[in-house]
């Protein structure tokens, strides 16, 4: 799918990423592309959904989601929560808590 953007063939990506969102990785691959094309919140609502959704690692989503909330407290707070109900990345969750919060 990377392919299908570097070519600027933005609807078959489209196509082809949205019948592939299995990993963290699939969805930011969506919300870095929606927010190269300027739709910030369409970004982060995929980053949210693969955040909920996506099986495997979430260090990247996690990264991506602190950076956009840094210093919004309580948002800051539900994706450590989140975190901790998935049981994953853990150890990433908590330093970027403390490097984002206010």
């Amino acid at each position: 799918t990377s392919l299908f953007r570097e070519l600027g063939i933005d609807e078959k990506f489209l196509k082809t990423q949205h019948e592939n969102l299995i990993y963290g990785s699939d969805y930011l691959s969506l919300a870095e592309y929606y927010e190269e094309k300027g739709q910030k919140d369409k970004a982060l609502k995929w980053a949210w959904k693969g955040l909920n959704k996506c099986d495997g690692r979430l260090d990247e989503i996690l990264h991506y989601l602190f950076e956009n909330y840094a210093g919004d407290e309580a948002t800051l707070w539900k994706l450590y929560e989140k975190a901790k109900t998935k049981k994953q990345d853990m150890d990433t969750a908590a330093v970027l808590m403390y490097a984002h919060l206010p």
